[in-house]
């Protein structure tokens, strides 16, 4: 039997567009100014695709962080991580459109989790076991517009066996990066384009679950390179591979349509711990 992540929302979406009110209320989770820059680069999205793709975004941010925080019992930031990923980065762009149609599936979406979070830890399956009940959520109660309160039986909780907790380490000839500055550093580049506040809310938070926990075995590095050809040449001369150092990780990360690629991609081009004041 087919299990669909985004599919049950179609015959939703479909009685959406029948009222032109209802489509112009439809928004989904976008920054304040952000939505034209990201429907431009969807321009081959037809009307209805689009307003799928973006119900779906909010949809997944309605439910996922309360989900992910009742399955690990962490007390990391969900709720901007699950924004961060939805809104951000390019593994969720992908997967919108690799898990689409006859592969929207739960097996296909699970796959891909394989490639964001470490192998081994709580936090993949955890995302895996929320992933099955959002599947079962939207077949039972559809969508909704309203923040979900979930009601999740807390005696089954994700993996209590997993083999070990993955920690993400950098490689020992990484540069010198502390998240505190890295943060800082994303600000002013953001600062020097006119964006006053990081449209990532507690993006410390969100770096420091990256650093632990994230990976990306397919980073070239390429725009991170371009910004500064010392770095390039140092990561050859030390042969680091781009996912081994967790600032270039999460520079590579982000998507072309965020306000944050152009800001992480020089914050993580030096070979020291700049902040760019």
């Amino acid at each position: 039997m087919k299990s669909t992540l985004l599919n049950s929302i179609k015959i939703y979406t479909i009685a959406v567009l029948v009222s032109a009110h209802s489509l112009a209320g439809v928004k989904g989770c976008h920054v304040e100014g952000h939505t034209e820059q990201k429907r431009s680069i969807r321009i081959s999205m037809s009307s209805t695709d689009e307003l799928l793709h973006d119900q779906a975004a909010r949809n997944i941010q309605s439910f996922f962080p309360t989900c992910l925080q009742y399955a690990t019992d962490e007390k990391d930031d969900y709720e901007n991580i699950v924004h961060f990923v939805v809104e951000h980065t390019t593994w969720y762009e992908q997967s919108f459109i690799i898990c689409s149609n006859e592969h929207d599936t739960k097996e296909c979406w699970c796959n891909r989790m394989d490639l964001l979070l470490e192998s081994d830890t709580v936090e993949l399956e955890a995302a895996k076991q929320c992933i099955s009940r959002y599947v079962e959520w939207t077949q039972t109660f559809g969508f909704v517009f309203e923040p979900l309160q979930l009601n999740i039986d807390l005696s089954s909780k994700a993996v209590v066996s997993v083999p070990r907790n993955n920690e993400r380490e950098d490689a020992e000839v990484c540069p010198p990066r502390t998240i505190k500055n890295f943060d800082l550093c994303v600000s002013n580049k953001l600062a020097e384009v006119g964006v006053l506040n990081n449209p990532v809310h507690n993006f410390e938070a969100v770096l420091k679950f990256l650093k632990r926990k994230s990976k990306c075995s397919d980073c070239s590095c390429e725009k991170v390179f371009q910004q500064n050809k010392l770095v390039e040449e140092y990561f050859s001369a030390e042969k680091i591979s781009c996912d081994s150092c967790w600032s270039t990780r999460v520079a590579e990360t982000i998507g072309d349509v965020s306000l944050l690629q152009n800001a992480t991609n020089a914050c993580s081009a030096t070979l020291l711990d700049n902040v760019y004041v």
